[in-house]
């Protein structure tokens, strides 16, 4: 992509002066700072992985809880009103639907802007040619 890396030899000399200004408040920083690579790297072009996961467990636990409780009022005949699982379970169920499509809308997103940067979403890196050893074992 046009990209040349290296690595270069530096000098580290020791500080002459002053005091570092580098504490324990600067972790949280670090640690978002992480996490948004991580991010990136593993979910930057495919953002529905992510959040689709998060969304079909927080769904799926919804409709898990809210079955259960329409088991409960259907054949054992309790009330289930003024219970606070069922809106729990509402919750659940509703947040992994939003989940689910905020993924697909940031998946649209992610490719309307590749598409219109002309970049492609992933690199090939090396091409194997019909006849070669790997496809005469076949």
């Amino acid at each position: 992509m046009g990209v040349t890396l290296a690595e270069l030899e530096v000098n580290h000399r020791p500080r002459v002066g002053g005091v570092t200004k580098y504490g324990i408040g600067r972790t949280s920083r670090v640690l978002l700072d992480l996490f948004t690579v991580k991010f990136l790297l593993a979910y930057g072009t495919r953002p529905a992985h992510l959040f689709g996961l998060m969304g079909l467990g927080c769904g799926g636990l919804g409709l898990a809880i809210l079955s259960y409780l329409s088991f409960i009022r259907l054949f054992m005949d309790t009330a289930i009103g003024g219970r606070p699982l069922l809106l729990l379970g509402a919750l659940l169920l509703l947040t992994g639907i939003i989940l689910v499509n905020f993924g697909l809308v940031a998946e649209l997103l992610v490719r309307t802007y590749h598409e219109s940067q002309g970049k492609p979403i992933y690199v090939v890196k090396q091409l194997k040619r019909a006849g070669s050893a790997g496809d005469q074992a076949r």
